[in-house]
């Protein structure tokens, strides 16, 4: 298993750059101690069958959320031919990064600020059968209602101790191929009541450089769009939903590892083609700040919520060095912006190992914005979603964290 202690704390400071902004008063200060835990069991009893489970906890501990299993399947082969796995368990799906429009199927999306991070995966049957005498596969996927996120907008899916029917049943196939140094991925995705997509992925390698890409074409969506926010309406938001038509997803990006190993550098842009216009954004926040303020107050959760990765054109970029200067210390700076409207955030690191159990580390992170070219400004994504151009400094310390 994994222990991680973490004892970290954080001050926010929502608009320092604008009025007499005091630096020893920050306007939120928070303290946040991290206790968790994973257990697994990997049992091997035949050549040919294997059962594996993990066991996650993490403070606070009550009842409801004490325990999570992780995952559990058991693999199991069928003449050397034909290879399955049955249970919960993260699924590997897409190729992305940062970003992955292919990935439809694990439960969580990635943490972009953590994105190797394992994700929760879905209740599923997989079958893998590799082509005799080549190197290319086929997957198949079964997977069961309940286990797959839930369509919020739309009301569909079900809890994972609801009832369902054989007809609520999801289905996902890929075909993968072997070409020079590249994979080659073309697969499917359908379960009723939500949108059927196809997808195509990429991955390979070009001197130092691993090259991946992803592409998603869907008939219709599952999201729910906000088209107008009123305020003398009795419903201030109207939503609707946009079907029989086509949506396109891409991405493509690269990982770098320099030749000593120290450093690393990640880059990625993805094209979201269900996310709104640039005009369409605009207005709706337009028509947001007309509102009262408690009415602004009211509504922001929900609008940021309708808006926050609903844009047309994000990018990411993190550049890593370990061994910075000196053996103990290393640093990293995390960039993420949304290229539709020029906002984001950057989001330095740098960690000093005291001793093998102990590491200290302090992240400033930087809200950002720009007015000219086509920005908008404070109405920007990240500047809403923080409140502002905030500047969060974070001080962390892990504290006998380890695996055993």
């Amino acid at each position: 298993g994994s222990f991680t202690g973490k004892l970290g704390t954080s001050f926010i400071w929502i608009n320092p750059w604008e009025g007499n902004h005091d630096v020893a008063k920050p306007d939120e200060s928070s303290l946040s101690p991290t206790i968790a835990s994973t257990l697994f069991f990997d049992a091997r009893p035949d050549e040919d069958l294997k059962f594996y489970g993990s066991v996650k906890t993490a403070w606070p501990f009550t009842s409801d959320n004490n325990l999570q299993i992780f995952e559990l399947f058991t693999d199991f082969t069928w003449n050397d031919g034909a290879y399955f796995r049955f249970g919960k368990h993260t699924v590997k799906w897409g190729v992305g990064y940062f970003f992955s429009p292919a990935d439809v199927l694990n439960l969580t999306p990635i943490d972009v600020t953590d994105p190797t991070a394992q994700r929760e995966g879905p209740i599923s049957l997989r079958a893998l059968v590799p082509i005799p005498g080549t190197q290319n596969n086929l997957w198949g996927y079964l997977l069961l209602p309940g286990s797959l996120p839930k369509d919020t907008n739309s009301g569909s899916g079900t809890t994972s101790t609801g009832t369902f029917k054989p007809e609520d049943l999801g289905y996902a196939g890929k075909a993968e191929f072997l070409i020079g140094n590249f994979e080659v991925g073309f697969g499917g995705f359908y379960q009723q009541d939500r949108a059927p997509r196809l997808i195509a992925t990429a991955t390979g390698s070009l001197g130092r450089f691993d090259l991946f890409g992803e592409a998603v074409a869907s008939w219709g969506n599952d999201r729910t769009y906000v088209t107008n926010i009123s305020p003398i309406s009795t419903t201030p938001i109207s939503t609707e939903t946009r079907d029989g038509v086509w949506y396109f997803q891409g991405t493509a990006g690269f990982l770098y590892t320099a030749r000593d190993g120290y450093t690393t550098i990640a880059a990625q842009y993805y094209y979201n083609g269900e996310g709104y216009s640039y005009d369409e954004r605009k207005s709706l926040v337009d028509q947001f700040y007309l509102l009262p303020q408690a009415q602004q107050d009211n509504l922001a959760p929900a609008l940021v919520g309708a808006l926050y990765g609903a844009s047309q054109h994000y990018g990411a970029l993190s550049v890593s060095r370990s061994e910075l200067f000196i053996k103990d210390l290393s640093a990293s700076v995390l960039v993420l912006a949304n290229l539709a409207d020029l906002s984001g955030f950057i989001n330095p690191n740098i960690q000093y190992r005291v001793f093998k159990y102990m590491n200290l580390s302090i992240s400033p992170s930087f809200v950002w914005y720009i007015d000219g070219l086509w920005g908008t400004g404070k109405h920007s994504e990240y500047v809403l979603l923080n409140k502002g151009p905030a500047v969060t400094i974070s001080l962390n310390a892990s504290l006998g964290s380890g695996r055993f």
